[in-house]
């Protein structure tokens, strides 16, 4: 069921159907973007920042899940995620309680030549 229900998140993502992401998450979920600073500090949002975030991006992304790991209540995944000018691998780790996402953690890393 995790793992199913994470891999419908970034097909989500990639579909960007943003009126149906928000049913992923618990009502008090958290999501932290760790290399996103803001005064030194990760960026840490509410589901509803996280929506309107996703919405307000013009840039058509493809988002193409790459690995997925399954332990216990915890699920990590690798993603791709390309636009015509950038790519970015993400690496999440989804904490979950009752078949929703309690807590995200992304890490970002953008691909570029060595």
């Amino acid at each position: 069921m995790s793992k199913e229900l994470v891999i419908d998140f970034w097909n989500t993502i990639d579909n960007q159907e943003w009126s149906y992401l928000n049913s992923f998450f618990s009502e008090n979920a958290i999501i932290t973007w760790y290399n996103s600073y803001i005064d030194h500090k990760p960026m840490e949002m509410n589901v509803e920042k996280f929506i309107e975030i996703q919405k307000s991006s013009d840039v058509l992304w493809s988002s193409i899940l790459e690995r997925i790991e399954v332990l216990d209540d915890k699920v990590i995944t690798v993603t791709k995620n390309s636009a015509s000018t950038k790519q970015y691998y993400i690496i999440s780790f989804f904490e979950l309680n009752l078949g929703k996402i309690t807590r995200l953690d992304q890490y970002y890393g953008l691909i570029k030549e060595a």
